[in-house]
């Protein structure tokens, strides 16, 4: 009686490779069910063939599963991630809206009037205190202590009740500080400036307003 000799058993086969690598056949089948693995084609009798490379691909993936022990294998998986760098995002700046710009208000006299007259302009306070040279404060008070206008207001000169107005001489007849602002145009103040720097001497005074 004659018996049909054993098949040959590969130095390496499926159970050796996962004996070796410490793990279960279905753990290998779970790899390949998952596309993460594929086995060797290679066979002898019903046995696959194992190669070095075979193995070490197997030792591989075994390894990257280990690292990874919260992934759950579940067909299919993707392959193991390779690490890409991300630019940094860019934080947004918020942009201002400008804030819309006020109309600036009108400036007062005094008792609701914002511009008055002065020998046929109007002006407001700051633009006759620039145009008199003379402060703010002061256009402002004249303006509003007797109700006049500007007119009259800088025509007519300070003085205690029951004086007379100082007079001077100019080209041989009497004159006013304030005769003389009003016939040169000018403010009371440049009147007196002037009159001060020339020893009150009108002629000398005023000889540039004489044609």
């Amino acid at each position: 009686m004659h018996y049909a000799p054993k098949p040959e058993v590969p130095e390496r086969n499926t159970s050796t490779v996962c004996a070796e690598l410490g793990i279960l056949p279905e753990t290998l089948n779970k790899f390949v069910r998952a596309d993460l693995f594929t086995l060797p084609t290679r066979r002898q009798g019903s046995w696959l063939v194992w190669s070095d490379k075979d193995t070490e691909r197997l030792r591989q993936l075994i390894e990257w599963r280990r690292s990874n022990p919260l992934l759950t294998i579940i067909a299919p998986l993707p392959a193991p991630p390779t690490p890409t760098t991300e630019p940094p995002k860019q934080k947004q700046h918020r942009t201002t809206k400008p804030k819309p710009q006020r109309a600036p208000k009108p400036q007062r006299l005094g008792a609701g009037i914002t511009t008055t007259e002065y020998r046929g302009k109007q002006f407001t306070v700051t633009q006759l205190a620039q145009h008199l040279n003379m402060p703010r404060r002061t256009v402002s008070e004249r303006l509003t202590r007797h109700g006049w206008d500007a007119n009259k207001a800088f025509t007519t000169p300070n003085r205690k009740t029951g004086s007379q107005p100082r007079q001077f001489v100019f080209q041989g007849q009497p004159a006013t500080i304030a005769q003389l602002a009003e016939r040169f145009g000018i403010a009371l103040n440049t009147v007196t400036y002037r009159l001060k720097k020339h020893d009150f001497d009108c002629d000398k005074a005023f000889a540039d307003k004489i044609d």
